[in-house]
């Protein structure tokens, strides 16, 4: 059966293995998001919230129906400030990252997932471009969350000015709108 599947997946095209790999995303965090341990003690949302609130952040819209600061649990909020970074690098750049960091090299049809994803002429180099990719966009939101924390340190406890401070820094970078105020 999974040999079957694993058959069916790889004939796909690459426009169809790409939208597959953002519903999967979004399937995975809508399930993380709608999780207790995502959640404030005494909330609860429903699996259309979830899905929706990541949606939102895959797709940096910054959409929600839910006060993210009040209904969302520390973990919650991690787990939507990954989609909105995986949203924000695209999710073909974050997984062939993720691949990179394991040591497993990327094969002609990956790479070239990777091209149309970011609608590029070609696929060479495309290692060096996700490595000097993924280097500015966190060399940014470190600054950015650096600078934002100082700010609010003068509001809130160092920890919750660090917390804010790099969750501001990452939405505001992506684009994502999703704010925790």
């Amino acid at each position: 059966m999974i040999k079957k599947i694993l058959s069916h997946l790889h004939r796909l095209s690459l426009s169809r293995k790409l939208i597959l790999g953002f519903f999967t995303a979004i399937i995975i965090g809508s399930i993380l998001l709608y999780m207790p341990f995502s959640l404030q003690e005494g909330e609860h949302i429903s699996f259309l919230t979830a899905v929706f609130t990541i949606t939102s952040a895959i797709c940096v819209t910054g959409l929600s129906v839910i006060d993210i600061s009040k209904v969302l649990s520390t973990q919650g909020q991690l787990i939507l400030l990954l989609f909105i970074q995986l949203g924000g690098l695209g999710v073909m750049t974050f997984s062939s990252l993720f691949f990179l960091m394991i040591g497993r090299k990327m094969s002609y049809k990956e790479r070239e997932l990777i091209k149309e994803e970011r609608n590029a002429e070609n696929n060479g180099e495309v290692i060096d471009f996700i490595k000097k990719i993924v280097l500015i966009v966190f060399s940014i939101e470190t600054i950015g969350a650096v600078f934002l924390t100082l700010g609010f340190m003068g509001e809130f406890p160092l920890e919750r000015a660090i917390d804010w401070g790099i969750f501001q820094s990452i939405s505001a970078f992506c684009n994502a709108g999703f704010a925790l105020f």
